[in-house]
């Protein structure tokens, strides 16, 4: 992943907190506010299911701040409708990897 960031505009964010204390201080926050202005671009990478997760909150919010900076639709990569299990390599089937994200990356900048 790390060389179609260098190859391209495109910024990983981690996000190892989050907090709704204040709508000023939204989940997305800043920085991935910053983010899509200079990129055009989000994509959320989630290791839970798509509905209701954080994943849908932060698109949701770049949406309203950020509509009229987005090139392209927010993408979100999710894990599979289904309980993670405990098995190494089952877990590993059903959750994103550093594969899927990185074509889901190429995807979102073919857009």
């Amino acid at each position: 992943m790390t060389s179609i960031a260098r190859r391209s505009k495109w910024a990983t964010k981690p996000l190892n907190t989050v907090s709704t204390s204040s709508r000023e201080n939204f989940l997305a926050g800043p920085t991935i506010a910053r983010s899509v202005k200079k990129t055009g671009r989000l994509l959320v990478v989630d290791e839970t299911f798509a509905p209701c997760g954080i994943g849908a909150e932060i698109a949701a919010q770049i949406a309203d701040r950020c509509l009229d900076d987005l090139d392209a639709p927010i993408r979100r990569l999710n894990g599979a409708h289904a309980p993670t299990p405990y098995s190494p390599p089952l877990e590993a089937a059903v959750v994103p990897n550093p594969d899927t994200i990185a074509q889901a990356i190429r995807d979102l900048l073919a857009e």
